[in-house]
């Protein structure tokens, strides 16, 4: 497909010589086989959709990520509506910012946490707008690939525990968890899992876990009319003040401030 058009309807949200940033909302139907002339993200803000490629079928719901290389073909079917959030980049982008110019190869489901909340960010910003929105955009895209190119680069060296472990944070983000249970259901020393956790995660096991619990939180944020008290609730915090804290420590705003924001943009 031509840069920056797609078949749902879309709000242009920010646009370079570059990248092209679009909120495209698609009614129920079915998407033939397809593809797109740039490499781009896909953030579902929110709804259902099923996605077919080549290789596999792929069930898409609100907070999915997935990184397309241009002329990956795949097709789309729906029931009801969603609304997909777009970051298409340009091969020039690439060579101007990062410092290998390749972006990453095929296909890519993304389930890191931090590059999830660095995209509700990058949403944030271009929806509010402002002579700084490109700068904002830029920098986090950069910091996406600076997580993302190294653990695709070495995923065939990764340690399959690295893998399962992924899993079980990811399900049980609101359990009381040690490093002593983590341990054993993996079969790791807990000296090796604290010190191997890092680098392959960029960050702590603590931290990981709280970010994801702030990720999801984003969406509930954004989406719905839950209080912010039942949303502490539903993520696994203590309380709605310990999930204020780890929200603004994150976002750099509170969760407040975060949807008025977007609701009033």
């Amino acid at each position: 497909m031509i840069s920056g058009k797609y078949h749902g309807k879309a709000i242009s949200l920010l646009q370079t010589k570059e990248m092209v940033l679009n909120q495209v909302t698609y009614q129920p139907n079915f998407t033939d086989w397809h593809y797109h002339g740039n490499p781009l993200f896909s953030f579902v803000l929110d709804g259902h959709f099923t996605e077919r490629t080549c290789k596999r079928e792929y069930s898409r719901h609100s907070g999915t990520l997935f990184f397309q290389n241009w002329q990956d073909a795949h097709a789309n079917s729906s029931s009801k509506a969603h609304s997909i959030f777009y970051v298409e980049l340009k091969k020039n982008w690439f060579e101007k910012n990062l410092e290998q110019d390749k972006p990453v190869i095929g296909h890519m489901d993304i389930q890191h946490p931090m590059i999830k909340v660095i995209f509700h960010q990058i949403y944030k910003e271009a929806k509010i707008g402002g002579p700084q929105a490109c700068l904002a955009v830029e920098e986090r895209l950069v910091r996406v690939f600076d997580l993302l190119t190294p653990a695709r680069r070495k995923m065939h060296q990764t340690p399959r525990w690295v893998f399962l472990l992924s899993d079980i944070l990811h399900d049980l983000p609101g359990e009381k968890l040690t490093l002593q249970d983590l341990a054993v259901q993996l079969h790791v020393h807990p000296g090796h899992l604290c010190r191997y956790f890092r680098k392959h995660f960029r960050c702590t096991i603590s931290e990981y876990i709280r970010t994801i619990k702030v990720e999801k939180s984003l969406n509930l944020v954004r989406n719905s009319t839950y209080s912010l008290t039942d949303i502490a609730y539903l993520c696994g915090f203590a309380d709605q003040s310990h999930f204020s804290r780890c929200f603004k420590e994150i976002n750099h705003l509170s969760p407040f401030q975060y949807r008025q924001l977007l609701w009033n943009s």
